[in-house]
């Protein structure tokens, strides 16, 4: 049963003669996805089959973070705990940044580092991505 159907019977349990306010339940309150008011979204089923793949947190986030150095002067977005093609997912990350964007790869720890806070961005194009 998917949650619409399972919703209905249980109202029509409770008031089986009220059909409309049932109905009337059903779309306003019970059977809406719920929104988060964070942004959080649940990784898709199957992801898009790409030449690389980011690993969420122990606690289910995206692992984008950012980075200040030299007294909080310079500003880094860094993706990290990804799996695959590195060079496909800069070339990726790339269209949803401005062109003066620059985007260093490190092989080392598996991350992707993008001078200038564009945390926002990469994290939506990921959620998108269904990561």
């Amino acid at each position: 049963l998917n949650r619409a159907s399972s919703c209905r019977q249980y109202l029509r349990l409770i008031r089986p003669l009220d059909g409309q306010w049932c109905d009337f339940l059903m779309k306003r309150h019970l059977c809406t996805e719920p929104t988060r008011p964070s942004g959080w979204r649940p990784p898709a089923e199957v992801p898009k089959k790409l030449g690389f793949f980011v690993y969420r947190s122990k606690n289910n986030n995206l692992p984008v973070y950012t980075d200040f150095r030299d007294g909080r002067r310079r500003k880094f977005t860094v993706i990290r705990k990804v799996e695959g093609d590195l060079q496909m997912l800069a070339k990726e990350v790339r269209h949803i940044l401005p062109k003066n964007a620059v985007i260093r790869i490190n092989e080392t720890t598996s991350s992707v580092v993008i001078e200038g806070l564009y945390w926002k961005q990469v994290m939506k194009w990921l959620a998108e991505e269904g990561f």
